[in-house]
């Protein structure tokens, strides 16, 4: 019977200290203005988004903060993905039909492939939405968080903080979905 009482005093104590390891944890979170890893500001649900600033297709600036205030979705892509580039016309469905409500800003992996490739086969295929240079990689690599795959996407709420980070395939209806709560958000 004395056997019995401790492991279940043994039992208790474990317990005990585990909650507590785990509420101090929490407590040390972060507070989500912005997270960085080593010296670089990367994207994580409920932080501000990492702002950038890139040229589009056609040379003019454009920056992330600039469209705050709107639901964004972010989409990295390149020609060599073949899953961005089935997506994509369903991207541009999904900017027809939200309009002014959302926008859409593809961003061109272009240290991976040239930039006449990814010119063609936008007009190749009637894209309209903004098409972004991501030249150096950099950008994609705050929003990829050591993933090293893609698609990647980030959907950013308008109070300019990411709503949802989507790696890989997506599915389109979770992603109007995902883009109706941010927006009633």
């Amino acid at each position: 019977m004395s056997s019995l009482k401790g492991v279940i005093l043994l039992v208790v104590v474990t317990l005990v200290f585990a909650v507590g390891s785990f509420a101090i944890q929490l407590k040390e979170r972060p507070n989500h203005k912005e997270v960085q890893k080593g010296e670089q500001i990367v994207a994580a649900e409920g932080s501000i988004a990492p702002d950038f600033e890139l040229s589009d297709f056609n040379g003019n600036r454009t920056s992330l903060s600039r469209w705050q205030g709107k639901v964004v979705l972010v989409d990295f892509w390149a020609t060599w993905c073949t899953y961005c580039i089935e997506e994509m016309p369903q991207l541009q469905k999904i900017a027809k039909d939200y309009g002014r409500d959302l926008v859409v800003l593809g961003i061109h992996r272009t240290e991976t492939e040239s930039l006449e490739v990814a010119k063609s086969f936008v007009v190749e295929k009637g894209l309209t939405y903004t098409m972004l240079i991501d030249s150096d990689g950099e950008i994609f690599k705050k929003y990829d968080m050591g993933h090293n795959l893609m698609p990647v996407a980030a959907i950013v709420g308008k109070d300019g903080k990411v709503f949802k980070l989507l790696y890989g395939v997506k599915d389109m209806g979770e992603v109007k979905n995902l883009i109706d709560i941010a927006k009633a958000g």
